[in-house]
């Protein structure tokens, strides 16, 4: 827990009301949830309204919720290595774990769908679908994610790249990227310095920047022209991708249907290759 932001709960908590008193109690209790909840989300977590969660900022001399996440943010990037993340994990029995995680995915899959609008995730789709090419970059924990939806994309339509930082080669695969190419970049805190770079590269190169990320203010959603951010919570040592794969999903199905003639017809040529090479198992 921030000892700032700790030391002015436990400095003003007496003079709070019974509702705000909760919504303290919640922040103490979930610190790494609530850097990345909405207020009203953290209302409805803590049983109050969010006009509640925002008059105990008040209290506090926080100038609004969002300065308590920046804190609880920052508390976040100087502490909590994943190492630490799993020796400060609570729960007792191994069935808790399981339902825990489930319970956990379910959470993040359902806060994603209430911030993410269809007209956000549609404009994504029309980025794709008039882009020259497709570029994905994922790094580290965010590779197998961009990996899925590189593979997804390349069943449909062509042009479509993985751009890989193995053999120190980077920047090879984007050389030629320019405004008429689409760049989504999957990054989420702890952020990947490599993944930066190849972003801003991208950004100087002016193509339309697509990013599914943790924060519009992580590194990669303030360089992106489109944000989709959802949250990657898990009070274990490692982050949920839950919501991240049903973004993945939203985008592939989205643009599918854009030009499903042309795009069945590219389904069928793959597998009638892949019959013909009998790759599959009958």
């Amino acid at each position: 827990m921030s000892n700032e932001l700790g030391e002015l709960i436990t400095e003003y908590y007496s003079t709070l009301t019974k509702g705000q008193k909760k919504v303290a109690t919640y922040i103490l209790r979930n610190p790494e949830e609530v850097a990345f909840l909405t207020s009203k989300k953290l209302g409805e977590n803590a049983g109050v309204s969010e006009a509640t969660v925002i008059r105990m900022a008040n209290v506090l001399g926080i100038s609004g919720f969002s300065e308590i996440q920046n804190i609880l943010q920052s508390w976040l990037k100087r502490k909590l290595a994943p190492s630490e993340k799993l020796e400060s994990t609570k729960i007792g029995r191994r069935t808790d774990i399981y339902e825990t995680i489930f319970e956990n995915s379910v959470r993040n899959i359902l806060k994603a769908r209430e911030e993410i609008p269809a007209s956000k995730l549609e404009e994504v789709v029309d980025t794709l679908d008039t882009a020259r090419r497709i570029f994905v970059v994922g790094l580290r924990r965010s590779h197998g994610i961009a990996f899925l939806l590189y593979y997804n994309l390349g069943r449909i339509r062509d042009n479509i790249i993985l751009v890989d930082s193995a053999y120190g080669m980077r920047y090879d695969g984007i050389l030629e990227i320019g405004d008429r190419d689409a760049f989504i970049v999957i990054s989420f805190f702890r952020y990947a310095r490599e993944t930066m770079e190849i972003t801003k590269f991208a950004q100087k190169r002016k193509a339309n920047i697509v990013a599914i990320t943790d924060n519009p203010v992580s590194p990669v959603g303030q360089l992106a022209d489109i944000s989709l951010c959802t949250g990657h919570w898990s009070p274990f040592f490692f982050g949920s991708h839950a919501s991240t794969l049903v973004i993945v999903e939203c985008i592939v199905g989205g643009l599918s249907l854009k030009r499903k003639k042309r795009y069945v017809h590219s389904l069928k040529k793959i597998e009638d290759t892949l019959r013909d090479c009998e790759v599959w198992l009958e």
